[in-house]
């Protein structure tokens, strides 16, 4: 390769790196979405289900349960990653 071409391609690189983080992090808050929806339908309830059960004891266990078993996919994360995507998290509405 000669040096033009591996320039060209250091910045292609460079330009391009953001833009896959991005399309890593819409990936991971779509898998953390499901497994977290899953996590809950293991506990007999759907995403409106969860919302309208009001705080006690059967909540704060099934919120437990479903935080331990979401856990292991945000592992993967880098804490660069982590917080871009806890960023994106609080930034949507609702």
């Amino acid at each position: 390769m000669n040096d033009s071409v591996g320039l060209a391609a250091h910045r292609f690189a460079a330009l391009i790196a953001p833009v896959i983080d991005r399309v890593f992090l819409a990936a991971m808050q779509a898998a953390l979405r499901y497994h977290r929806a899953d996590a809950h339908a293991a506990a007999g309830h759907t995403s409106a289900s969860i919302v309208e059960l009001p705080d006690g004891a059967q909540r704060r266990a099934i919120e437990l349960e479903t935080d331990r078993r979401a856990a292991g996919p945000y592992a993967t994360l880098t804490p660069p990653q982590r917080l871009e995507f806890l960023a994106d998290l609080a930034a949507l509405p609702g």
